[in-house]
């Protein structure tokens, strides 16, 4: 009896392996043999992969880009100008320097401050005068001018303001010149003043540009003038 329920339970555990490997043709959810079979073509799947040239950049990778500083703007303005003077100088300007804002405006002149020895009786003794004071080793260019009369005026420098002139003064008193005084000029009409703004190195042939001009125009001269900044 016992034998026989030996043999019954082997045979059991037999059967119950077969089936649980599935040689008996049941389903196993964990094998799931069917996907296998519901393939096409299995063995022509290939794992693509994008090469490194085509592959986006990261964050870590990418290098931010450089910010280039921005040039200075300069601003420059030219005053005491007749408008004839401005229109010549415009011209020139604008040729001369493409990449400044080049711009001219007329207004009342404003009485002219001078460093001068006046009542110079005729143009003989002008000269004369003119000859002692460079004797005194004086280099600024010197301009005679009529006041009218048949008297002379023997002219160092123009100026817009009257502590310039006394400055001037000073330095020709310490090299022994005693006549020369600041005198006030009536306004001479108009006067045109050009302002130039642009990038700084724009403006590199600026200064021998004013300086080629001194022939035609002894007084002329540049001063600074305001850059708004951004946000005015």
């Amino acid at each position: 009896m016992l034998r026989i329920v030996f043999l019954i339970s082997l045979l059991a555990n037999v059967v119950f392996f077969v089936w649980s490997q599935g040689y008996l043709g049941a389903a196993d959810s964990g094998r799931e043999p069917q996907r296998l079979a519901a393939q096409i073509d299995p063995d022509k799947i290939r794992l693509l992969t994008t090469p490194e040239k085509d592959k986006a950049p990261t964050a870590a990778t990418e290098k931010p880009a450089e910010k280039l500083p921005e040039p200075a703007v300069l601003c420059r303005r030219v005053p005491g100008l007749t408008t004839e003077q401005a229109d010549s100088l415009l011209a020139l300007f604008k040729e001369k320097l493409p990449s400044v804002t080049t711009a001219s405006s007329v207004a009342e002149a404003p009485p002219r401050i001078v460093v001068a020895i006046t009542g110079l009786a005729n143009k003989e003794a002008a000269d004369t005068k003119m000859t002692q004071v460079k004797a005194f080793g004086v280099t600024t260019p010197l301009t005679l001018e009529e006041e009218g009369h048949g008297t002379y005026r023997l002219v160092f420098a123009s100026f817009s303001g009257r502590l310039s002139a006394e400055q001037l003064l000073t330095n020709l008193s310490k090299r022994g010149l005693k006549t020369p005084r600041v005198v006030e000029l009536p306004a001479a009409g108009k006067q045109a003043t050009l302002e130039l703004k642009g990038p700084e190195p724009a403006f590199a042939p600026f200064s021998g540009l004013l300086e080629g001009q001194k022939g035609a125009i002894p007084a002329i001269h540049a001063e600074d003038c305001p850059v708004p900044t951004p946000g005015q």
